[in-house]
């Protein structure tokens, strides 16, 4: 716990933290996702769509496992921290693939996030694993919990034109909510 403190008091200060922090040991609760959302009161309506709407979904497979994925990373080189831009490309090059955004969660507060959904209804996170890469290049050591994710799919009819709508790695889906409702009216 003092481990966790500190780093999070060095990325407060602005500091660089001595090592990264991935925190190991079993996935967080949903409960814990559920809490961590109410105080998430920026985001406003968002956060009432996904907790009414949202599809969760425990852990994830690794690229590996995806001969497309293992091809698409190659070309691709998906980075850190821009897991919309990532997981949207991924999904625009193949259609079979569902894009869904929301929050992921790891360690203690559910982050915003985009991720992919393969045909077996199995996470694809090209950025989570891109982080891991990273880090283990910097020869850090990593640990990783089965993330927690709950989101909303935004469906390939809405999605290349959403995309587009939007600077790069910007989250689509409170566009992709008041174009429901417009839709409903």
């Amino acid at each position: 716990m003092r481990e966790a403190m500190d780093h999070a008091w060095a990325k407060m200060s602005g500091k660089t933290p001595q090592k990264a922090l991935i925190i190991h040991g079993r996935m967080p609760p949903k409960k814990f996702m559920i809490d961590g959302m109410k105080y998430l009161r920026r985001l406003g309506p968002i956060r009432h769509f996904i907790r009414d709407h949202g599809k969760w979904f425990e852990g994830r497979a690794s690229v590996k496992d995806y001969p497309k994925a293992i091809y698409w990373r190659r070309k691709h080189k998906p980075q850190p921290n821009r897991c919309f831009q990532n997981a949207r490309e991924y999904c625009l090059a193949h259609p079979e693939a569902r894009y869904f955004e929301g929050y992921y969660m790891i360690t203690e507060s559910p982050i915003d996030h985009g991720w992919i959904v393969q045909e077996d209804g199995k996470v694809l996170d090209f950025t989570h694993e891109a982080v891991i890469q990273k880090l283990k290049r910097e020869k850090e050591k990593v640990h990783v919990a089965p993330p927690l994710y709950v989101g909303i799919e935004i469906p390939h009819e809405w999605l290349a034109e959403l995309h587009v709508a939007v600077e790069e790695n910007q989250p689509i889906l409170d566009l992709y909510r008041k174009s429901l409702r417009k839709r409903h009216k």
